[in-house]
């Protein structure tokens, strides 16, 4: 069907108006978001001006404190690190499936899927990290600059993670057009010029430059934090490096990877979970490998942990393969599964709760992922001993002897292992097998057929939403998907 210029025009300015809608209201309701999950700041938005809000660090606080959110808003919506951005890549991994999410499990996606990650909520998000990099010029309010330079990046890398090629992957060509995402980087323009609100997509390469530059400015104005403090939910100087070496890692620059990462390790303020602690350390708050964790409270559950997971995540024979006897093994991993009554069937136990709670805090950075993204980086560059010496000590804390090998590929294949392992349920299997340009293989033993899916299939990434691509016809589809 022909549509006429007049009606696209039409079009285009209601998407225009609906998401500039989206994000003003987003960002006046953070003014009454106190920093605390507390009772609302009742002072109205509109009895402040822009210079008071972006002058002062209590407002601006509130204001930024919209950008990690609720359950409803912010980095924590159910959408994004609430829910769908985490249970999407374990669901499309190997290791996981629900008996309720079996369209995502077998790669059936639509760009209407409720399942995939909110770009909304990302781009709604990044609105008030722009607003705090334009507006705050106050030089002893930086570090929320900083903060909202993490955030940007942040939202940028883990769309990308959904929407775009792992950049290493074999189809991923990081310097064609439309292989990244749109690149919002203004506030104030939106009302001259609504039209700013709708760009292209840019190269991959260009998309993760910006995620680099948001993450050094992070590094240089977040303020300092200490572990097991309050400190590790918000953005920091240690958020932006262990982000930073995951972001390098992902790109095959393996220098960087090692250089970033060693910055942490060095510092010698975070440290690996014991095999004793590892049952419920899933139960408790600031515990000694966390780095960046988003909070929830029972003002503001997630419902990655309600029912769907704790009675529908199932354990794939594959995951159970490498774990070895989920009785006997030796290997403290076994506690983060359980039997399910009266079948041969185990579901994840990782994120179980004490009984009349419903929420748990989500381990963005945490130490395990430094060290294992080292070893890694070590390991490709041919640094075997370095490799294994952070393997071994992830392994020591784990109940497991320890590994050795002289074999470049034996060392990888071990990594691979233990990044299963650890982070069984928490977001990172997709990508995993798709950044290292393996196959996800066929899975059984479960209710419906999973057939493998090639590191070039088209549906290693998720289709740009149906209402992007029709409203702004300067972002093109994944290639794939149609229009649909």
């Amino acid at each position: 069907m022909k549509v006429n210029a007049k009606t696209m025009k039409k079009n285009k300015l209601n998407y225009i108006n609906r998401y500039a809608f989206r994000i003003m209201i987003a960002s006046a309701l953070t003014l009454s978001l106190p920093a605390c999950h507390g009772k609302l700041n009742l002072e109205p938005f509109d009895s402040l001006n822009e210079n008071q809000v972006f002058s002062d660090s209590k407002t601006l606080r509130n204001y930024l404190n919209g950008a990690y959110g609720t359950n409803t808003s912010g980095l924590k919506n159910s959408s994004f690190y609430g829910s769908s951005l985490i249970t999407s890549q374990n669901y499309q991994g190997v290791d996981l499936y629900s008996t309720g999410s079996g369209s995502l499990s077998q790669y059936i996606m639509t760009a209407n899927s409720s399942g995939n990650p909110s770009w909304t909520v990302a781009y709604s998000v990044n609105f008030i990290a722009n607003k705090v990099i334009e507006k705050t010029v106050e030089p002893s309010l930086s570090t929320f600059k900083g903060e909202a330079h993490f955030i940007r990046a942040i939202t940028l890398f883990d769309l990308a993670r959904a929407y775009c090629r792992p950049f290493t992957n074999l189809a991923a060509k990081p310097d064609d057009p439309n292989t990244g995402l749109p690149i919002v980087l203004i506030a104030s323009g939106i009302q001259a010029d609504p039209f700013a609100l709708l760009p292209g997509r840019a190269t991959l390469r260009e998309t993760y430059t910006q995620i680099i530059s948001d993450l050094k400015e992070a590094q240089n104005l977040c303020p300092v934090s200490e572990p097991k403090t309050s400190a590790i939910n918000y953005a920091s100087k240690d958020a932006a490096t262990a982000l930073l070496a995951r972001v390098y890692l992902y790109m095959g620059d393996w220098d960087n990877a090692i250089n970033e990462a060693s910055k942490i390790v060095s510092a010698n303020k975070y440290a690996l979970w014991n095999a004793a602690e590892l049952k419920d350390i899933f139960t408790k708050s600031k515990t000694s490998e966390e780095i960046f964790t988003l909070a929830f409270d029972a003002g503001s559950p997630n419902s990655i942990f309600m029912t769907e997971v704790k009675s529908g995540m199932f354990i794939t024979p594959n995951w159970l393969n490498i774990l070895g006897d989920p009785i006997n093994s030796a290997d403290a991993r076994k506690n983060h599964i359980v039997k399910v009554a009266n079948t041969n069937n185990y579901r994840l136990s990782k994120y179980d709760q004490p009984v009349g709670t419903a929420f748990v805090d989500v381990r963005v950075l945490r130490y395990a992922e430094v060290i294992l993204n080292r070893a890694e980086a070590y390991a490709e560059k041919g640094m075997l001993m370095e490799a294994v010496t952070d393997v071994n000590a992830l392994r020591s804390k784990r109940g497991l002897p320890p590994f050795a090998s002289a074999l470049q590929a034996e060392v990888l294949d071990e990594i691979k292992k233990q990044r299963r392992l650890e982070f069984l349920g928490e977001g990172f299997a997709k990508v995993d097998i798709f950044r290292k340009n393996d196959t996800r293989p066929a899975i059984t033993g479960t209710p419906y057929i999973i057939n493998e899916i090639k590191p070039d299939d088209f549906r290693a990434v998720f289709p740009i939403p149906l209402a992007e691509v029709h409203y702004n016809k300067n972002v093109k589809q994944n290639p794939g998907y149609g229009d649909n």
